[in-house]
């Protein structure tokens, strides 16, 4: 059962409250906000193809709904996909995604995990999509701020 709510996070930089959105499938919450021409999604729960496709299906929407083409992607998944079957769903997220002109900084919290996810941006990246890993959200903003100002 899909479920939407609105929530507030008081951030520690001076109280300011930012407005995020939660989504709610399965075993997984998808939380997200917009920053002028970014969307900003962390991903949290149990890690499976079909939450994969589904959070990635969310992620076209809103990016479609919002006009938006840069999105920075935290994941904060259990479990990590076995080798073989990961390159199989990896391919799978990126038939889908390759279908629409976006720009992917990817994070990956589970550090049992970051290497797959890693080969998966090195994946995308050979198929013409322009996603990239990072270690951190710092480094992330940097990359994807080449795409705000060139359109800008």
């Amino acid at each position: 059962m899909e479920g939407l709510k609105t929530v507030l996070f008081d951030l520690q930089t001076g109280g300011k409250q930012i407005k995020t959105k939660e989504i709610y499938q399965n075993a997984i919450k998808i939380s997200y906000r917009i920053e002028s021409e970014l969307l900003i999604v962390f991903v949290t729960g149990q890690r499976s193809l079909d939450d994969t496709l589904y959070y990635w299906k969310k992620i076209i929407e809103l990016c479609d709904k919002n006009q938006i083409d840069n999105v920075q992607l935290t994941l904060a998944l259990r479990r990590k996909f076995l080798p073989f079957d990961g390159i199989k769903n990896y391919q799978q997220v990126i038939d889908f995604v390759k279908n629409f002109d976006i720009n992917v900084a990817l994070i990956d919290l589970n550090r049992l995990s970051q290497k797959n996810s890693q080969v998966a941006c090195n994946m995308a990246a050979s198929q013409s999509l322009n996603c990239a890993y990072f270690e951190n959200e710092l480094e992330s903003r940097a990359w994807l701020n080449q795409f705000l100002t060139e359109t800008a």
